[in-house]
């Protein structure tokens, strides 16, 4: 059974990301200044379009969202290895955004959703019967 924080995070995440990914999917040119120049140019420069990009990157985000609300999949060892990658995915992205995109306005949500993520993957370890200790990294 999983601690009270551990569902506040899971619905604070789940909602964070079906809101970004739908604004993002649906309204992608609201994104385009939280993206640096070098990271648009390498996007086309690859063949996509930043919208593409953009609609790519909001789907996926609703796809974890509703992950992260999905709370009749806990205790599932199936899906408990599906929600150790999310959690491991979004602390990834956020680990990512921090180091590429320097310091600006937004850094200090992204260093509190990196710890956040760290969290509950921290939280979730000590339930999983189905992953390995060596894949972890803590």
């Amino acid at each position: 059974m999983h601690p009270l924080s551990y569902w506040i995070l899971r619905v604070g995440f789940g909602l964070s990301y079906l809101y970004s990914g739908s604004n993002m999917f649906f309204v992608p040119r609201h994104w385009y200044g939280y993206m640096p120049q070098w990271f648009s140019r390498t996007i086309i420069d690859v063949g996509f379009t930043v919208d593409q990009f953009l609609k790519l990157q909001g789907a996926v985000e609703m796809a974890m969202g509703v992950l992260f609300l999905a709370w009749f999949i806990n205790g599932q060892t199936r899906w408990n290895s599906v929600l150790h990658i999310v959690y491991m995915g979004v602390a990834v992205q956020m680990l990512l955004i921090l180091l590429l995109s320097g310091i600006d306005p937004n850094t200090f949500r992204d260093i509190v959703l990196l710890a956040a993520a760290v969290a509950l993957l921290l939280m979730s370890r000590k339930e999983s019967e189905s992953l390995n200790s060596y894949f972890w990294l803590f």
